[in-house]
C-alpha cells in the first residue's frame, strides 16, 4: 500500500506505542500501515506464547 499524498508531496507514517495486557511491556515503532503492523504484533505475541508453553512442559 502506497500512502503517498500527491497534493502535499509526502508519505503518511504513524508512530505507535502499544502494550501488553499487564502494561508491563511497551512496544514503539513507526509504520505506514498501522492495521497491518498491529496484526503482525499480535501474531508474534501468539507465537511467543506458544513457544513458551512448549518449553515449560
Amino acid at each position: 500500500m502506497n500512502n503517498y499524498n500527491e497534493n502535499e508531496g509526502s508519505y503518511t507514517y504513524y508512530v505507535y506505542m502499544i502494550t501488553n495486557n499487564y502494561r508491563s511491556m511497551y512496544y514503539t515503532g513507526v509504520t505506514n500501515i498501522l492495521k497491518l503492523r498491529l496484526e503482525q504484533h499480535n501474531e508474534n505475541i501468539k507465537k511467543a506464547v506458544k513457544l513458551l508453553q512448549q518449553n515449560t512442559t
